[in-house]
């Protein structure tokens, strides 16, 4: 689904104390609806960076549920849109964007093609969690594929989406300047195969 639940680490995250002095908060802000489409989300976050204080970053993972009727330039443009929607509404935000996840093959015959011509442009933005390559069941042994697969072949399980929020966190941790870090409480899941994460510099 197109959401932002997989931050489930983010909320417990706070910077080490150097001496006790630093107490920096870093709030999170989940705001994802299962099953919503590009044009839908294009004017729900409008409204959701309208009606708050500018953020740090954005994280957007959209398309999944367009790619059974919508070709890949529509979804493009889509993304493109939302990009411009934070750069508007917080001129100093970081977008990060996200690849889409493969389907299992069969389901929709053109999606893989869909697929792959978005993240072809996705993987060339400035910040990227390229979750395609860490979830990619080509890359993963049997059992890692289902530790992380559904039986739907659509969506993640439980540790499929700790996985993908610990690489979204890794993610945020260098475009939020927090280089001495930890998780305050426990440490995230261990992940037997490392994300990709790629983080270009603009």
């Amino acid at each position: 689904s197109t959401n932002l639940e997989f931050l489930t680490h983010a909320p417990d995250y706070a910077p080490a104390p150097r001496g006790g002095a630093c107490k920096r908060r870093v709030d999170v802000a989940e705001a994802g609806v299962s099953g919503e489409r590009v044009e839908s989300m294009i004017r729900r976050l409008r409204g959701l960076l309208a009606s708050r204080r500018c953020v740090d970053a954005v994280v957007i993972l959209a398309g999944t549920n367009d790619l059974a009727q919508a070709p890949p330039r529509y979804i493009l443009e889509h993304l493109a849109q939302m990009n411009a929607t934070v750069a508007r509404a917080c001129p100093n935000a970081t977008v990060v964007s996200v690849t889409l996840p493969e389907l299992l093959r069969g389901r929709m015959p053109r999606a893989a093609a869909t697929i792959a011509a978005v993240n072809d442009v996705l993987r060339t933005r400035p910040h990227v969690v390229d979750l395609y390559n860490m979830t990619c069941r080509e890359c993963l042994g049997r059992a890692e594929r289902d530790a992380l697969w559904d039986r739907d072949g659509i969506h993640l399980t439980e540790a499929g989406y700790d996985a993908f929020g610990v690489a979204v966190f890794v993610a945020l941790e260098g475009i939020l300047g927090l280089g001495d870090r930890r998780l305050r409480g426990a440490d995230p899941p261990e992940i037997r195969a490392p994300p990709r994460v790629l983080d270009r510099p603009p």
